[in-house]
């Protein structure tokens, strides 16, 4: 798939779950850092309609390697701490 493809794709994933799409916090807080983050640990997310930070869970296959700015997930899990999960 060529970068425009991609593009194409991500488009329709965020518009067709526009409700189950988070962004990193720190990508929309007032004081950006811009920091570069090794993996997805204690990483938050924000989620409009939920007032808590969100994780990544443990179980994401997406939870070891390095966070991206964007992701589309299936559910929400209240626990200790709020987890966005995929299935």
């Amino acid at each position: 798939m060529n970068p425009s493809q991609m593009k194409v794709l991500r488009q329709i994933l965020c518009a067709g779950f526009i409700d189950q799409v988070a962004v990193r916090a720190d990508l929309v807080s007032k004081n950006k850092s811009g920091q570069k983050y090794e993996n997805t640990r204690g990483v938050a997310y924000k989620v409009v309609g939920v007032s808590d930070e969100t994780f990544i869970h443990p179980s994401s296959s997406m939870f070891g390697g390095a966070p991206p700015d964007w992701i589309v997930f299936s559910e929400v899990v209240r626990t200790s701490r709020v987890w966005l999960r995929s299935e």
